[in-house]
């Protein structure tokens, strides 16, 4: 029949969820799924995930279970064959006549694996039959443990399924563990009679089993032993045989293992028959190319013309024969050499544009030339020069300014502040804004390194004058303590100053650090930035004692003036 395409629709979604139980076998579920009948064939896709189990790797497999085998049926107590299965018919796990009848006609279907979810793409469940969903953890590609999880299944198809747990297996495995009971006064079934034939759940228990062979191998060893032969021919025959069955074990054994497994292992392979599907070569049709002709084409060389397809069968041959994978290798020959001639066709037309322009620019010079004064004269050669001189001043110019931000052992402001003047009338502000940047941080450094060296100087010698001041005049006139009160004043505005001056300072060291701007030792010292901090803090303490012996004495004041 012709390849058509058809939409299939998954408009039904179904979906079941249950908790893990822990089991040997490391089975997260064991599903039937089967497809109603009457409602026909349901494309699906399948999706199984878990919760509550953290990187479990999942091995899914779908089984079809096929009907069993007619002959293989136990037959009924009269020794008559049962009826055949309707389809879509329940199938009792007896029906089979044994585990092992299950298991072969138990078809895999599909297979897949992954961490945590994994996915049936597609899937086609034919109308009235039965499938199996079985998902094992993988134990060593992830944990093995169940506790405390839990799976959920997904059905995303074009029509309704059946779900529910599969106890096939574990009906069947009930039978023969009957068998392996212990059976008190029952004989063993008679296989030879009519009727009802013996399954697996019918057969002796293994002690008589185990009994009956051991008489049996009793019996062979009685019936086959003779008298011992005290004689010496006897003996001497005995210790000859042991003696060879010696020699022949020294020789089996080795004291390397490879070695000894190199002389006296042998190992039997079966011959192997690798077998492949059946094919055929699917002849080309009468249409031919002019190649065909062996080399005899030439133009009046006449080309049958190409009918069209007659049918399904050569629609086959041309999608799976030669004559196709010429006509499409020609069309790629033929797309391929339009491109290619298209591109050299615009090389081309470039290469003779770009000489066009060139013959102009050459005559354009030529004539500029042989003016009157040559290209000297040209009304555009002052300005030009003046662009030249402009544009080398600018490259001088921060080259000079880049020296002065890159000097580590300056420590004067005033040459960066000249660098920085000249580089910004010659235009360095446009042309390099990063260096400007970085001059203006060295410059607000070395200037706030210089204002807070001067705030120390000037507030070690008002904060020694006020605390000297305090000290003298502690018991002296009233003229003595105001001199002192200003002298504490002047102290707590020159701290004041040195501590703006220091928070300033800390700043600009910070910027520099952030642009990666190389500061002087002498600037960066830590000792006087160790002064600075400890002149506060004691100023701040004296401020604070000055403070509270001014209530004190206001206080005194008030009482005095009370008594």
């Amino acid at each position: 029949a012709p390849v058509k395409l058809e939409m299939l629709s998954a408009d039904t979604i179904l979906w079941w969820q249950s908790d893990c139980v822990q089991n040997d076998k490391g089975m997260v579920l064991c599903e039937r799924i089967k497809v109603p009948a009457a409602t026909g064939d349901v494309t699906s896709t399948l999706r199984i995930s878990v919760e509550g189990l953290p990187q479990a790797f999942l091995r899914a497999t779908l089984v079809a279970q096929m009907p069993p085998v007619q002959d293989l049926r136990p037959r009924l107590e009269d020794g008559s064959a049962p009826e055949p299965l309707l389809p879509g018919a329940p199938i009792d796990p007896r029906d089979y006549n044994g585990r092992r009848n299950w298991l072969s006609r138990c078809k895999v279907v599909a297979e897949v694996s992954g961490s945590e979810v994994v996915c049936f793409q597609h899937v086609l469940l034919t109308e009235a039959s039965t499938y199996m969903l079985y998902v094992h953890l993988d134990h060593y590609r992830g944990p093995g443990g169940l506790e405390g999880g839990r799976w959920l299944l997904e059905s995303f198809g074009s029509g309704p399924i059946e779900v529910g747990a599969d106890t096939m297996e574990q009906d069947l495995e009930v039978l023969v563990r009957r068998s392996w009971e212990t059976v008190v006064e029952e004989p063993p079934p008679d296989k030879s009679k009519k009727g009802k034939e013996a399954q697996e759940g019918d057969q002796p228990n293994r002690a008589d089993g185990a009994a009956a062979t051991r008489q049996k191998w009793l019996a062979r060893r009685t019936a086959g032993a003779e008298e011992p032969d005290d004689s010496a021919e006897g003996k001497s025959a005995e210790d000859a045989e042991l003696a060879a069955a010696l020699e022949r074990a020294k020789e089996a054994v080795h004291p390397n293992a490879a070695i000894a497994d190199f002389l006296h292992c042998h190992t039997e392979v079966a011959a192997v028959l690798v077998m492949e599907d059946p094919f055929t070569v699917a002849p080309d049709g009468p249409d031919q190319l002019p190649e065909d002709t062996d080399g005899v084409a030439d133009e009046d060389t006449e080309v049958p013309p190409q009918s069209p397809p007659a049918g399904p069968d050569d629609v086959g041959v041309r999608a799976f024969g030669t004559l196709g994978e010429r006509k499409a290798r020609i069309a790629e020959f033929e797309a391929s050499s339009a491109r290619w001639t298209t591109a050299t066709e615009d090389l081309e037309a470039a290469k003779q544009r770009n000489a066009t322009w060139i013959e102009e620019m050459r005559n354009w010079r030529e004539e500029r030339t042989s003016a009157p004064g040559g290209a000297a004269a040209a009304p555009f050669a002052e300005t030009r020069d003046g662009l030249r001189v402009g544009l080398r001043l600018r490259l001088e110019k921060c080259a000079i300014l880049k020296d002065a931000v890159l000097d580590n052992k300056c420590v004067d402001a005033e040459p960066v502040r000249v660098a920085i003047a000249e580089a910004e009338a010659a235009g360095a502000g446009a042309w390099d804004v990063e260096l400007m940047e970085k001059a203006g941080s060295k410059l607000r450094m070395l200037e706030s390194a210089t204002s807070f060296k001067e705030a120390l100087v000037a507030a070690e010698a008002k904060v020694e004058v006020a605390h000297a001041s305090a000290g003298e005049t502690a018991e002296l006139s009233s003229e003595a303590q105001e001199a002192a009160a200003t002298a504490a004043a002047e102290a707590a505005t020159a701290a004041a100053t040195l501590g703006e001056a220091l928070s300033t300072f800390k700043a600009c060291l910070k910027d520099c650090a952030v642009k990666s701007i190389p500061v002087p030792e002498e600037v960066s010292n830590e000792e006087p930035l160790t002064r600075a901090s400890a002149l506060l803090e004691q100023e701040h303490a004296a401020a604070a004692a000055r403070a509270q012996a001014q209530a004190a004495a206001a206080t005194l004041g008030m009482e005095a003036d009370s008594a």
